[in-house]
């Protein structure tokens, strides 16, 4: 069903890119957070509207009926969507090469020509189901519940674009193509099909162009802004032809933050979601190496929602390899509490309560100073009865969960 470019196409699809490896490991931890309420795709029962596409780089039909499985394991999720599709993008050879590292094999279709030919078979597998889809790698997880209705609104407001996606979110690290350019992790129009002619005539094409031309390490999602900064209205070249006609079909929407860098980038993350919420633009969705910590996080703790999250690793430092197991004044994690005041500092020690009970009430027991410090929080006056009540809840389970009642 291929719907014409017109507003009323909106969101039908998510796309998942996999490789076969992800099947039994980041897969079923995705759909098992997709379930929860915590990051649930929808909030309030309503009739679906999306399907579920998986797309995996190479399977064969028993790892394909596992994703099946492995989805219908979760009801309450598959619920969520008109239905899954699971489709094999059939790459071997040099379509499936991906060298992280520069300098290492290219292959005859470049170093990262197994996530390129990827999102060409994710576009096709969800052009049959019109309108627009959402891609989303393992390491992009949703910012809080009820995301789906909410790209729904992001591709209402976007609904003539063909792509929609967002420019890299850090403050500084990376050089100006790189921070420009529109991460894979976006929305597509693939159910339009003047979109899937640019795909076929001009993107796929342009990127193998640039292979032969000396740059194999070209990722899909970059070959548009080197378009751009190729393209030269004075000398009327091929990329400005390009430019000036397709660019306004390319639109940035900060709904998704990208960042770099590990739990050490999330202080900064949160710094700047708490920007754009300010502005009214919150961030729908996080995507970066540090979120598969995150989803490692929440997993183990299943009262721990996403700020919760956020806020316990970009404030917990990492123990070092070889480190014994000690409480939070060894990690630092009590001068942590010490520098925070109010709801902040009781929501961080519920969580490192959850986390890591015994350890946390020996911290209490043993430093009266930080005993001090959330009484004080603890008898603010501005201080909400929900956040009292969480952190006292914690506190009882972590005496439970400790054995020390």
């Amino acid at each position: 069903m291929d719907l014409p470019d017109n507003e009323e196409a909106g969101l039908r699809s998510i796309t998942l890119p996999i490789l076969a490896s992800d099947i039994e490991t980041g897969l079923p931890g995705l759909f098992r957070l997709w379930s929860d309420a915590r990051l649930a795709p929808v909030a309030a029962a309503r009739p679906p509207a999306q399907r579920l596409v998986v797309v995996v780089n190479r399977a064969g039909p028993g790892e394909l009926a596992r994703i099946a499985e492995i989805h219908a394991g979760f009801p309450r999720l598959a619920a969520m969507f008109t239905g899954l599709d699971v489709v094999n993008a059939g790459l071997t050879g040099d379509r499936d090469l991906y060298a992280r590292d520069a300098g290492g094999e290219t292959g005859a279709f470049g170093s990262k020509a197994g996530p390129n030919f990827l999102f060409e078979a994710a576009m096709k597998a969800a052009r049959p189901y019109g309108g627009f889809t959402f891609q989303m790698e393992l390491d992009c997880l949703p910012a809080g519940p009820d995301w789906l209705p909410a790209l729904e609104r992001v591709v209402r407001a976007n609904a003539r674009a063909w792509v929609i996606g967002a420019i890299f979110g850090g403050e500084r690290g990376l050089d100006k193509i790189i921070q420009t350019h529109l991460n894979g992790n976006a929305v597509y129009k693939a159910g339009d099909p003047a979109f899937q002619r640019f795909l076929d005539e001009y993107w796929m094409p342009g990127i193998l162009d640039r292979v032969r031309a000396g740059n194999p390490g070209i990722a899909y999602d970059f070959w548009w802004a080197l378009e751009c900064v190729d393209a030269d209205p004075f000398a009327g070249n091929a990329a400005w032809a390009r430019v000036r006609r397709y660019d306004g079909f390319f639109r940035n929407d900060p709904f998704l933050l990208n960042f770099i860098g590990g739990v050490e980038a999330l202080a900064e993350v949160r710094l700047w979601q708490a920007e754009m919420t300010r502005l009214g633009r919150a961030p729908l969705f996080l995507h970066g190496p540090a979120m598969q910590k995150v989803a490692e996080l929440m997993l183990r703790l299943p009262d721990l929602d996403m700020p919760a999250a956020l806020e316990f690793l970009s404030v917990t430092p990492e123990p070092a390899a070889g480190a014994g197991a000690g409480g939070p004044q060894e990690s630092g994690m009590a001068e942590g509490l010490l520098a925070m005041t109010g709801a902040t500092c009781l929501v961080s020690a519920a969580t490192r309560l959850l986390l890591d009970p015994r350890a946390m009430l020996v911290a209490l027991e043993q430093d009266a100073r930080l005993a001090r410090h959330l009484e004080k929080a603890l008898a603010s006056p501005d201080l909400s009865d929900r956040i009292r009540e969480h952190y006292m809840r914690a506190c009882e389970q972590a005496r439970i969960r400790a054995g020390m009642v």
